[in-house]
């Protein structure tokens, strides 16, 4: 017979040569679904025991484990037909039983993108593609490629209403007296198309959009960081009080990252990264207590999507990786950083999927120094420590010199511009060992020396 206790416990009792055995109290595995739209989620536990979930939230597999029992959730299948992945957030999907009900699995389901855009820096040009949510294969927009002025560098809003791209690094900004800047466009939310709506005059290397979407920081290159607030209605750009800020290198740029809340911002470049506070109302940059944190060269800096660990490269042959203090914004090298990566790597890019598990570096051949390259490396991050550990198979072969690369909102897609073939690199990524399988049709044909890929 079952009998239940407190807790949801399960106990057998059972006859045996007059005597009995005593209750084996079992505890359930569970916890939060969020972001769900459609149907057919399949989770298991241990490779077993399916679970199917119809809707966001709370969650439980029927039998339970005794304690000291270890578990492990998955996702066995993914929603149908509505473009939606999910995910077990990294650290929370498997442990040991300890005496309680586990309910802090987290499940999260995102929406795959729906347009990728691509900075064509020797056209100059702006490709747009939509993306296919089920085999993540890219098809040019009506009126793609967009004239642009000497584009290299882009970001996205969150909201993906506008887009703003670095202009006049290698030519003069059209129109604009050869004065470099940053060029603001708004997108057609239905089509993907583009409409100029602003300039902006600075002297850049990046532009950078924080994850809250209110505030635009663009890397001076003259040892300052500019801050821009988004009107939200046009997406023009108003230079913040105080406004630039100073950084600690000659050169800050080559990519800026914040925390997934939007309450750090780092700056890489030619020197240590500067670490700074941001004001949630104003955007106002202070430095955070310790800045510059880490070695020169710090660039493409990227944090993991628990907002715990960030990673940059040294366009050397490795990758450095810190942990996060949440609360300060300080950063710590992680035992073991800096981590070897594939010969002939260089300064480009890395990106964590949403779910925090795996991290992509892209690796350009140098004759000089190597014969191989064109590839990308593919990393686990432990969920505890932030540490590296190259999955299977990796590095996977990409295009020739590719640049900037990018996974998808929803980490089911990786996308990598190539500047030496003129194309984009289409992977869809293994949600469980993190392997890159080439999308059906990739490499897609862009425009001339693509270099930067949003999503």
């Amino acid at each position: 017979m079952r009998f239940l206790a407190t807790g949801v416990l399960v106990g057998a009792l059972a006859a045996c040569g007059g005597g009995s055995s005593p209750f084996i109290p079992t505890y359930t595995i569970g916890g939060t679904v969020t972001g769900l739209e459609g149907s057919g989620l399949v989770l298991r536990n241990n490779a077993a025991g399916d679970l199917e979930v119809s809707e966001a939230g709370a969650f439980a597999f029927t039998a339970g484990l005794a304690n000291g029992t270890e578990y492990a959730v998955t996702v066995k299948t993914q929603p149908s037909g509505l473009g939606q992945n999910c995910t077990v957030t990294n650290g929370t999907g498997s442990g040991i039983v300890a005496t309680a009900n586990v309910t802090n699995v987290a499940v999260v389901c995102v929406n795959v993108g729906r347009f990728a855009y691509v900075a064509n820096q020797g056209d100059p040009s702006i490709s747009v593609y939509s993306i296919n949510p089920i085999s993540g294969a890219l098809t040019a927009i009506s009126g793609s490629p967009f004239a642009a002025q000497d584009a290299s560098y882009l970001a996205l809003d969150p909201a993906g209403k506008f887009l703003y791209a670095v202009a006049g690094i290698y030519g003069q900004l059209i129109g604009f007296n050869g004065t470099q800047g940053i060029v603001a466009y708004a997108i057609d939310t239905n089509s993907g198309a583009l409409t100029q709506v602003a300039v902006i005059p600075t002297v850049t290397s990046s532009v950078y959009v924080e994850p809250n979407g209110r505030f635009v920081y663009v890397p001076n290159d003259v040892e300052f960081v500019s801050a821009y607030t988004i009107d939200a209605g046009t997406g023009g750009l108003t230079e913040v009080a105080g406004s630039p800020f100073v950084t600690s290198s000659l050169h800050p740029g080559f990519a800026t990252a914040a925390d997934p809340g939007g309450h750090f911002l780092y700056v890489g470049g030619g020197a240590p990264l500067s670490a700074y506070a941001i004001d949630p109302a104003t955007g106002v940059l202070t430095t955070v207590p310790g800045s510059p944190f880490g070695q020169n060269g710090s660039n493409f800096p990227t944090v993991d999507g628990r907002g715990k660990f960030l990673y940059s490269v040294d366009g050397g042959s490795s990758v450095s990786a810190y942990s996060l203090n949440a609360a300060t914004g300080e950063l710590t090298a992680v035992a073991g950083s800096p981590f070897t990566t594939a010969m002939g790597t260089w300064s480009v890019a890395v990106k964590s999927d949403p779910s925090g598990t795996f991290l992509f570096v892209a690796n350009q051949v140098n004759a000089s120094v190597s014969s191989t390259g064109n590839n990308i490396s593919v990393y686990t991050i432990n969920a505890t420590t932030g540490a590296l550990t190259a999955v299977a198979g990796s590095p996977f072969a990409a295009g020739k010199t590719p640049s900037s690369l990018m996974t998808d909102p929803s980490g089911k897609f990786l996308y990598v511009t190539n500047q030496g073939d003129n194309t984009i690199s289409a992977f869809t990524i293994a949600a469980d060992t993190g392997v890159l399988t080439p999308v059906a049709g990739s490499a897609f044909t862009a425009g001339r020396n693509p270099l930067s890929i949003t999503i």
